[in-house]
């Protein structure tokens, strides 16, 4: 029997190898869904050049994920109890709850004053209403506050999500699938099924004399000194 330390050692690898698998299939999964994409271009009331990491950029991209946006697209469509219905066994959700479940995503282009948004839902018909309510609510707020000037560029369509993460959820993946293996052997090592005591691997050292063996050739043989041989060998003392 090994050190307890081989055994430990094993189940943690195992379990940390399932762990790191099912997060990298959990962040493929999602990362494939339905996303509804809008265009949008961002420019100063000031009229200032606008770039893509331009405080002006920054601000309104934080506008558009604030509550003083998304309350108005909760109350607008009701989100408190469609998803209490949806996520909560029923029970209404707090504007708080229902803000947290939102998944907005924006990826500038490089150079440009040009913002696409996109919001992922698992029905494509849910992410085109999300994305048509939250650009709507948001191009009052910068109407009223006169904080940007806001142009819809193209109307929100819907795309697959692809995220810049894949080729990393992928690395999860072979590299749980790696320590689960290695923690499997080392249970294995552990408990003795690979490594005999003396250390070899598989064979047990027994002496031969008076020994005939058989299955080892056409013919059978007498050994005159110890050999290792596997347990499978039929051993008769003649």
């Amino acid at each position: 029997m090994k050190s307890p330390l081989t055994l430990l050692a094993g189940i943690l690898l195992i379990f940390g190898g399932l762990g790191l698998g099912v997060t990298g299939t959990l962040h493929l999964v999602q990362s494939s869904r339905l996303q509804a994409e809008v265009m949008i271009r961002i420019a100063d009331p000031r009229g200032s050049m606008v770039g893509p990491n331009s405080p002006l950029i920054q601000s309104e991209i934080a506008t558009m994920r604030s509550p003083t946006v998304l309350t108005n697209v909760i109350a607008e469509l009701n989100l408190n109890d469609l998803w209490g219905k949806k996520y909560n066994r029923g029970q209404r959700l707090s504007d708080f709850e229902v803000e947290k479940l939102f998944r907005i995503d924006f990826r500038l282009i490089r150079n440009t004053d040009v913002v696409p948004l996109k919001v992922s839902a698992d029905d494509p018909n849910d992410a085109l209403m999300l994305a048509n309510a939250i650009i709507k609510n948001y191009r009052q707020y910068a109407t009223l506050t006169k904080s940007a000037l806001v142009t819809v560029i193209s109307a929100p369509t819907i795309v697959r999500g692809v995220s810049p993460n894949r080729p990393l959820a992928i690395m999860s993946i072979v590299a749980g699938v790696c320590m689960a293996i290695g923690g499997i052997v080392c249970l294995g090592d552990s408990a003795g099924g690979w490594n005999q005591p003396d250390g070899s691997r598989g064979f047990d050292e027994v002496p031969t004399e008076g020994l005939q063996i058989r299955g080892e050739g056409p013919g059978e043989c007498a050994a005159k000194k110890p050999i290792r041989v596997r347990s499978l060998l039929h051993l008769e003392r003649i």
